[in-house]
């Protein structure tokens, strides 16, 4: 048989009802996707959540291979390959892990005998030095010594799964105050509307590992209530967690089993003359209903996007913090303003504007950011706080038309709400904390100057973060996914 002279290469149609019309719809979706830059596996590539150490054994009980299987081959047996039970007992994660803990606890015993050299960074005198000396660590602590802050993953799995008890947290009962409590706020929308984001939503476990909010929440309470250098010196400070009704319930069951109380609230919705500056901050008027939660007499609210390196419940003894009573001078309330409540308290953070801000802050600064504050629920305050959304301004008549005068400008809703709420030649001016606490567009001159707390969304790829922040942000929430594996492992058994 000899070949045509021209041979037929073309490619064969396809069999019948083949392929798939599902099939052909999504690889057409992500050919139009691929067109306009959007790359599904550079993307997944890049997913923090392949970056977890547990997905390994996700992905073992997604295929049902067991911890004995892992180690079987594929190889022909003539190139006698070593069989499953041939390893030695030493050559497994978790007697590796012994070894090298022990190691460790040797090298320790051998540096016991060598001097210890205190280091002492440059301080500033005042009030801030004050302030870092009435809430530093008491010399005699029942905790266990401070570890290494790096370790191997499995040694710090093994660390973790030795923990023999949890802290737990829960809403006080009603009518019995609690002092003090920390809070954020979540919801469905601060994860995104990108295309890829919208490809994940029918999957809630991966949607919420790509969700930057959820998971920085999820480390903002590792920091608070479990990691030796951050978490709080007072014992049992709630964290609550705002969650508007779309948020999935997979998160929301999430948060609760870390340990966090979690409270759904209806949103409420800007009015529709007000333009947010960023979609991304449509939700956020919801916040105030923070002030509704009277069982607490004083919460620091804390976004979900920061990072905290030092404990920070001291900020509830501040000055700034006390209970005060409202002026009462006529010239400082605009007309068609609402009357304020009697007394209030709130307390805050300036807006750092840039990464050149100075250090220490500007003392008088006028404009406060909504994303780290102090203050005391009240339904009256809250009642104040809709009223003033609801008139937006007063009526007036210029060249004989009726215009209104707005009270604060929308483009950040709750944030210029309460600077003009607060606002300094008000009758209740915002007080400010100490500038340790916390700061915005954060700097090494801010690590150096021994600030407590960051705001800035470290799991981003903004050129701006520092990278030291970053890492450590980074090492809070692998740590924070291993401790409550083993805590969701413990309580599991428990049940068992």
């Amino acid at each position: 048989m000899t070949l045509p002279p021209e041979p037929n290469i073309d490619i064969p149609p396809s069999p019948p009802d083949s392929p798939p019309s599902n099939v052909s719809t999504k690889v057409k979706r992500f050919l139009q996707l691929k067109a306009t830059g959007v790359h599904f596996n550079q993307r997944l590539a890049s997913s923090s959540a392949l970056k977890n150490p547990s997905l390994l054994k996700n992905l073992m009980d997604f295929a049902e291979i067991n911890e004995h299987e892992q180690y079987a081959t594929t190889l022909p047996k003539e190139l006698k390959p070593v069989p499953i039970d041939g390893y030695p007992y030493s050559a497994y994660a978790e007697e590796l892990g012994k070894s090298q803990e022990r190691l460790t606890k040797r090298a320790g015993k051998e540096n016991a005998g060598r001097q210890k050299v205190d280091f002492v960074g440059p301080r500033d005198s005042g009030a801030a030095e004050e302030l870092d000396a009435r809430h530093a660590r008491p010399e005699k602590d029942d905790r266990s010594p401070k570890r290494p802050r790096k370790e191997s993953s499995f040694i710090f799995s093994a660390i973790h799964k030795r923990i023999p008890t949890f802290r737990h947290f829960a809403v006080p009962p009603h009518g019995a105050q609690s002092p003090i409590a920390f809070a954020t706020f979540l919801s469905n929308y601060s994860a995104g509307d990108d295309e890829f984001f919208v490809r994940l939503k029918h999957d809630e476990i991966l949607a919420a590992e790509e969700d930057g909010y959820f998971l920085s929440i999820r480390v903002l309470n590792y920091a608070l209530n479990h990691q030796y250098a951050t978490r709080s010196l007072k014992p049992d400070i709630p964290f609550i967690v705002l969650v508007t009704e779309d948020v999935s319930l997979y998160k929301r069951t999430r948060l609760s089993r870390d340990g966090m109380t979690v409270i759904p609230v209806n949103k409420i919705a800007l009015n529709d003359d007000t333009t947010p500056a960023s979609s991304r901050y449509r939700d956020v008027m919801t916040k105030l209903r923070l002030w509704t939660l009277s069982d607490y007499r004083k919460i620091c609210f804390i976004d979900a996007d920061h990072l905290i390196v030092a404990p920070i419940d001291g900020v509830f003894d501040d000055p700034a913090t006390d209970l005060r009573r409202t002026l009462s001078e006529d010239d400082n309330i605009a007309p068609g303003e609402p009357t304020p409540p009697h007394s209030y308290l709130f307390a805050a953070r300036d807006e750092a504007g840039s990464y050149d801000h100075a250090i220490p802050p500007d003392v008088n600064a006028d404009y406060l950011n909504s994303g780290f504050f102090v203050f005391s629920p009240s339904t009256e305050m809250f009642d104040y706080y809709m009223m003033l959304a609801e008139q937006q301004g007063t009526l007036s008549l210029k060249n004989g038309d009726e215009t209104r005068e707005r009270f604060f400008d929308g483009s950040f809703p709750e944030q210029n709400l309460l600077n003009y709420a607060h606002r300094p030649e008000g009758n209740m001016p915002w007080q400010h904390l100490n500038w340790k606490w916390n700061m915005g567009w954060p700097t090494e001159r801010d690590v150096e100057a021994g600030v407590k707390s960051f705001h800035a969304k470290f799991w981003d790829d903004d050129p701006g973060n520092v990278q030291e922040l970053r890492g450590r942000w980074e090492e809070q929430r692998w740590q924070m996914e291993g401790y409550m594996n083993a805590r969701d492992e413990s309580l599991s058994g428990k049940r068992g």
